[in-house]
């Protein structure tokens, strides 16, 4: 029962390792050449890939598929995180900023729970791969809503300057 524990654990390890490299090339590249793109475009294409590969962990029982997924929901959702720092920082002033970062933090946590509280209620009563799903489905929802406010608001769809170092 010990060997079984042990590889159940490997393979979650494996699962966190994908997703965390697919995350860091995709920080490296959003603030290298994904500096050239419309946040919200670069925001809203990350959750709609990021809602496509949920939907292939879903339909799959393939090892080997849920790391690619998880290498491509890192590199997918990345974007957000590094959009919110960028945003925070250029939109706050510096005795503020602080307490700005505290709040987005605290909204992200309690996102998160929150996805984790109802999560808890679906998988039992409709299935892991359902519940997958449907969190697929908000997650690429919010990205069609982000491309579309930014397409609305032509404001957003500028690029800004890229400062010299």
């Amino acid at each position: 029962i010990e060997a079984q524990s042990y590889d159940y654990f490997r393979r979650i390890a494996g699962l966190g390792g994908a997703l965390g490299v697919g995350a860091a090339l995709a920080t490296w590249w959003v603030n290298t050449r994904g500096r050239s793109a419309p946040r919200p475009l670069l925001l809203g294409v990350g959750m709609v890939l990021a809602g496509v590969w949920l939907v292939c962990m879903a339909v799959s029982t393939r090892y080997a598929v849920f790391v690619i997924a998880s290498f491509l929901i890192g590199a997918s959702i990345a974007p957000a995180f590094v959009l919110t720092e960028t945003l925070v920082q250029e939109g706050t002033d510096l005795h503020q900023r602080g307490r700005v970062f505290s709040l987005r933090d605290f909204a992200m946590r309690l996102l998160l729970l929150g996805s984790l509280a109802i999560a808890t209620v679906l998988t039992p009563l409709f299935g892991t791969s359902a519940t997958l799903i449907v969190a697929a489905v908000c997650m690429a929802g919010a990205g069609v809503l982000s491309i579309a406010w930014g397409r609305r608001s032509r404001e957003l769809m500028v690029v800004p300057p890229i400062l010299p170092k």
